[in-house]
């Protein structure tokens, strides 16, 4: 066999010199015998890797950093509920489907139905993310008077876009949906009504109350005609009748001044 041509040592500081091509015979054998493919990869790709990595001065390319994924899904999230508000607004909460939701938020229906069960709970966690669901029920010392603001308050919500007509939806489906239901009491309904019997046990505590009063029994009677109306569909009560409410609830409590 012909010897390869003489290579002078490498320059210092140039790293080693490549490995000289030597044309490749095919798979199979030659006439010095079997040739292994493994045998071609390594020869074609181990001395490329060599020059490469060992150049000095080579700096290898670093990929861009991966997108965070709960980054991204968050951003599809929040276009979600987004999508479902705007939706309800325009089209009212029978007019909102899944399939809406999915081509106005610009994600596909397995992303929506992965988060949430049903239509409802998309409505219901917007909802909660849009109002002031931890707002502290008003304590200024004067019991009417932070009934009558938290009442006011209650009946403007409920009576305005884009939450009363969503609500009023979802409340329509409770008949017959039994996790919704659940998750709309304890997410809307308990810590409200228990807002305002705490308010209503703080003047018990300073004497204004009578002990024995049913202090649950005293907040159905002062929201009951709000939701009643509500679900009727009846116009809200004028802000002299809702002080009238105030009044004759905690008359009938023996409410001192």
């Amino acid at each position: 066999m012909r010897a390869g041509p003489a290579h002078s040592p490498p320059a210092h500081g140039t790293g080693p010199e490549p490995v000289p091509y030597r044309a490749v015979p095919r798979c199979g054998s030659t006439r010095h015998g079997p040739f292994p493919l493994g045998s071609l990869l390594l020869e074609a790709v181990l001395p490329l890797s060599i020059r490469y990595v060992s150049s000095p001065g080579y700096t290898p390319r670093v990929s861009a950093t991966p997108p965070n994924p709960q980054r991204r899904s968050e951003r599809s999230r929040q276009a979600i509920l987004a999508a479902a508000i705007d939706l309800c607004s325009e089209k009212g909460y029978a007019g909102v489907t899944v399939e809406a939701i999915a081509a106005r938020a610009g994600v596909s229906k397995k992303t929506i139905y992965r988060w949430w069960p049903s239509k409802g709970f998309v409505l219901l966690e917007a909802l909660g993310q849009s109002s002031d669901s931890n707002a502290p029920f008003p304590d200024t010392g004067h019991l009417g008077a932070d009934l009558y603001t938290q009442m006011t308050g209650v009946v403007h919500l409920l009576t305005t876009p884009p939450f009363g007509p969503a609500y009023i939806g979802i409340l329509s489906e409770l008949h017959h949906d039994p996790e919704l239901t659940e998750a709309v009491h304890e997410q809307f309904i308990t810590p409200r009504f228990t807002a305002a019997v705490n308010r209503l046990k703080s003047a018990q505590r300073q004497g204004r109350l009578p002990e024995g009063a049913d202090l649950e029994l005293a907040v159905e009677l002062l929201y009951g005609p709000l939701y009643y109306r509500y679900a009727l569909r009846k116009p809200p009560h004028t802000p002299e009748r809702m002080a009238e409410l105030v009044d004759h609830v905690l008359r009938t409590l023996d409410c001192r001044p």
